[in-house]
């Protein structure tokens, strides 16, 4: 097996771990992940709204869960066990508030890994320099910008 096959990639996902160099310690806190990977530098969030993969990785999950607690149920009253319902109904309440928090920061790296699994050339890419420190500058509206109604033109 390679380093890089799609098993290991998601392998190291579960486990909380970079799926390019397998690198731990990627979370700050537990909602909190750190932009790049402390070990090779993999950038995990590389454009605006990349982890909503993330949340449908965690929504998927606890719509299992949910399904798999509706299924128990409904294979107890086949067999003919009539209880009450309240017990299942907070065991599926807890499910749906609690799992979501428990598993938000492995659908992250799971999610990073199918990224990196989707799209292979990222692997190699190493993240572009910061360009924190650098003065930005912004140019005057030109005569172009008055012409089209005040509209800034780059």
């Amino acid at each position: 097996m390679t380093d890089h096959s799609p098993f290991r990639l998601l392998v190291r996902g579960v486990a909380k771990r970079c799926p390019r160099c397998g690198a731990g310690r990627l979370f700050v806190r537990w909602f909190d992940m750190k932009p790049n990977c402390p070990r090779c530098g993999y950038r995990f969030e590389r454009e605006e709204g990349f982890f909503l993969g993330a949340y449908v990785i965690n929504l998927a999950l606890t719509e299992v869960m949910v399904g798999a607690v509706f299924i128990a149920l409904i294979v107890r009253e086949a067999q003919g066990w009539h209880g009450s319902l309240v017990p299942w109904l907070l065991v599926v309440g807890a499910v749906q508030v609690a799992l979501p928090f428990v598993s938000y920061p492995f659908s992250k790296t799971i999610w990073a890994a199918f990224d990196l699994i989707m799209h292979p050339s990222s692997r190699s890419r190493r993240p572009k320099q910061s360009s924190a420190g650098r003065r930005r500058t912004t140019k005057a509206p030109g005569p172009r910008a008055e012409s089209m109604g005040g509209a800034l033109w780059p």
